[in-house]
């Protein structure tokens, strides 16, 4: 969008009282402000908003941002919901492409005159002045965003929304990504570190934890290399620190010089200009508040991981094995190759014998990992 550009006051919405079409039932239709078309259900929200506190709300809710696929459909959303309110569509532009958030096609489009402008930053889509404009996240330098249109793919998406069944809305967020059996979601809502535990409670899942190297990646690259939140604070006791799910804390990823409580009231962690991690204070003071990455379980959560595939130890002494285990209620056990080299407790202390090698073995539900133990 050309900053230059009028933007429209934003302010209630001339919302017309339809009755439900025809070809669905009006049982089907269990609040006054939903309106259904062709299968679908549709709430107008009219607060103003940037795009990703849009996208933020529509998940909690298990809907998703309106995607207008045909004329048909956007004068619907007009006539009966929007009115001449501007408001947020479900569409971004992902390598010049415009795509919609559902994987409809995009094949039908409303732009405005001159438009898209095909700004660096102008990845969003508004429904503008009653037609379309590719803009920034706040819609220009000039607002704070749009109001927006809940959407419902289905009678069962919507029947989760009005019981509030938090598992069925949770099934339907869109633009998940999935590593080790788990799902993972970046939201760019700046928040507090508690803001943003309640925010992942609110979408059934938890402020994530990164409880291995290669899962500390992926979510590094999940939130485009930026300052964001984890699950881990030292609140109740400092130095004691302590992941949301309460895991096993045996993998860290500190920072040399930045993991000090600076203030004495540092206590809530997050990336810090790389992968590493950083204490914050719970409003991240000096950085602005910070996005976050919810995590969610999938049917068959069980997670095991050696922070070391291999550990040496001199003959004689002892070594902890260190190891995540998820869910926490699982019951680990251990068992070593080779008694006579390397012994290990119900506590997972190996004691080394004698020069040689063994192999150990640690179980956590339906999972098993192997450590190499070298004993010099």
């Amino acid at each position: 969008m050309n900053t230059m550009k009028r933007v429209l006051a934003l302010g209630m919405a001339q919302i017309m009282t339809v009755s439900v079409l025809a070809a669905v039932p009006a049982t089907e239709v269990k609040a006054n402000d939903v309106k259904s078309y062709n299968g679908h259900y549709y709430k107008f929200v009219n607060e103003v908003v940037d795009a990703y506190t849009a996208e933020y709300m529509c998940d909690v809710n298990g809907a998703h941002l309106v995607t207008l696929t045909s004329a048909e459909e956007e004068e619907f959303v007009k006539t009966n919901l929007s009115g001449e309110t501007d408001i947020w569509l479900g569409a971004k532009k992902e390598k010049g492409t415009w795509k919609w958030v559902t994987g409809e096609v995009f094949s039908y489009t409303n732009w405005h005159v001159d438009e898209p402008s095909n700004g660096d930053d102008e990845i969003y889509l508004s429904l503008w002045e009653g037609t379309w404009d590719d803009c920034l996240d706040t819609k220009s330098f000039s607002s704070d965003g749009n109001a927006y249109v809940m959407e419902w793919d289905s009678e069962a998406a919507y029947n989760a929304y009005v019981s509030g069944n938090r598992a069925e809305m949770t099934k339907n967020i869109l633009g998940t990504s999935t590593y080790n059996g788990h799902k993972y979601k970046y939201y760019r809502v700046y928040s507090s570190w508690t803001e943003a535990v309640e925010k992942c409670k609110s979408l059934g899942g938890y402020l994530i934890t990164p409880t291995s190297k290669k899962e500390n990646n992926f979510a590094y690259k999940l939130c485009n290399e930026s300052n964001t939140w984890i699950g881990l604070n030292d609140a109740k006791k400092e130095g004691k620190h302590v992941w949301v799910t309460n895991e096993r804390t045996d993998y860290t990823n500190f920072g040399s010089d930045v993991n000090n409580d600076f203030g004495g009231t540092e206590d809530y962690f997050g990336f810090y200009n790389s992968s590493k991690w950083n204490d914050y204070t719970n409003e991240a003071e000096g950085e602005g508040k910070l996005g976050f990455i919810c995590e969610w379980d999938d049917t068959n959560p069980t997670i095991l991981t050696a922070v070391k595939s291999t550990i040496t130890v001199k003959a004689k002494k002892t070594a902890k094995l260190k190891f995540q285990s998820y869910p926490v209620k699982n019951k680990v056990t251990f068992k070593t190759s080779k008694k006579k080299i390397a012994t290990v407790s119900k506590k997972g202390v190996i004691k080394a014998k004698k020069k040689g090698k063994a192999v150990i073995t640690i179980k956590s539900g339906n999972k098993k990992i192997k450590v190499n133990v070298k004993v010099k």
